[in-house]
């Protein structure tokens, strides 16, 4: 190739074919192969599966520090409680002061389960966990008669402790959960991100953008989607230094 990078070797390009166009790339709501396809190298799960074990599954932390501690707790509940790896940054973007990416923390996860939680949003994952993650299914009712979600109040089931620690509670036994903590559903989201890119006016264009311009921590983010036509992923120059297993 003819471009280069800074120190002389050749500009390295990955080509691939996608089916069709992603739906969407909102982590809460891609729910497709194609969608989780382009999402990977962008999004971060809490956890992720050790790649050369298959018979049985096994999971790794990724952004946790390491896999939940699981709490029993009164009247048949059960709590886990995590801790994300500090110094984790999300991709740089003009949603965020200056245009640098900020420090992912534990209020982003709550952010996520609350969009889970969120009617407007249409999370795929809302059937299956609201019958165990306390509060879920009490914060849905709430915004689905108001017609508004009150991000103002914090969903009982998972509870901020620290910059980097949160717990979340369950109603009961739920051992699936640690997988839903693999998927991209549960992954971090940074509330400017969603504020800068859905419902707001810039530069006199009102944008709903936030499915198509995921902000996240992985090695690569959208540098351009042209529907129908292309995805440009770059590489992150940010991202932090990792060894395969």
């Amino acid at each position: 190739l003819e471009k280069t990078e800074e120190d002389g070797s050749a500009w390295k390009v990955r080509y691939s074919a996608l089916p069709e166009d992603p739906r969407s790339l909102d982590p809460q709501v891609s729910y497709d192969q194609v969608g989780r396809r382009v999402l990977e190298p962008v999004q971060e799960c809490l956890l992720e599966y050790q790649p050369f074990k298959t018979d049985p599954y096994e999971l790794i932390p990724c952004l946790l520090r390491g896999l939940p501690e699981r709490i029993e707790g009164s009247a048949g509940g059960v709590s886990y409680r995590c801790e994300l790896k500090p110094g984790i940054l999300f991709h740089d973007d003009p949603c965020f002061a200056g245009g640098k990416g900020r420090e992912v923390v534990a209020g982003d996860v709550q952010f996520a389960f609350q969009r889970i939680a969120d009617p407007k949003v249409e999370c795929p994952a809302l059937s299956n966990l609201q019958d165990y993650v306390e509060g879920m299914a009490d914060a849905f009712e709430e915004a689905r008669k108001s017609e508004s979600f009150d991000y103002a109040k914090p969903i009982s089931g998972l509870r901020v402790t620290g910059r980097y620690t949160f717990e979340i509670h369950l109603k009961a036994p739920y051992p699936q959960l640690l997988y839903w903590l693999a998927m991209h559903f549960t992954a971090p989201v940074a509330r400017e991100a969603v504020e800068y890119y859905d419902g707001k006016v810039h530069d006199g264009v009102a944008r709903d953008m936030f499915r198509f311009h995921p902000v996240a921590t992985g090695p690569f983010q959208i540098a351009e989607w042209k529907r129908n036509t292309r995805i440009r992923l770059k590489r992150n120059p940010e991202y932090r230094t990792t060894t395969f297993p």
